[in-house]
């Protein structure tokens, strides 16, 4: 079965006598093996990073540092937060959460290497 010709200039399909364009899904589907638009699978997409949370850039505990700063419009006081450390057993011992901001603290840090710790809001 032709589908017709491809305008590379213009990037379409164009079809010929006795072609057909293939059908273009507008939902995704475990059964239909027809194209799905791509706006469905970036909504998709971001249906499930939402659900998963945002994760924020690791900042770095030095020696001696008893907190931590976070910063992002999506943080809330309804908001989940998730901390994880680069050396196991660094947590902190209060997370005070605001419209805004994260704040941990820790027990003073007796690493001489930072420890990396990052948060995932949800």
């Amino acid at each position: 079965m032709s589908r017709g010709l491809y305008d590379k200039v213009n990037k379409v399909c164009i079809p010929t006598a006795g072609s057909e364009l293939p059908s273009v899904d507008s939902s995704l589907s475990t059964t239909s093996t027809n194209p799905v638009q791509n706006k469905v699978i970036a909504l998709q997409l971001q249906d499930i990073l939402n659900s998963v949370g945002k994760k924020l850039s690791t900042q770095y505990l030095y020696y001696g540092a008893t907190q931590l700063f976070f910063e992002d419009e999506s943080i809330t006081t309804d908001s989940t937060i998730e901390v994880y450390s680069s050396v196991w057993g660094v947590n902190p011992t209060e997370i005070l959460v605001i419209n805004g901001m994260v704040r941990l603290t820790f027990k003073a840090s007796e690493s001489e290497e930072p420890v990396g710790v990052y948060i995932i809001v949800k």
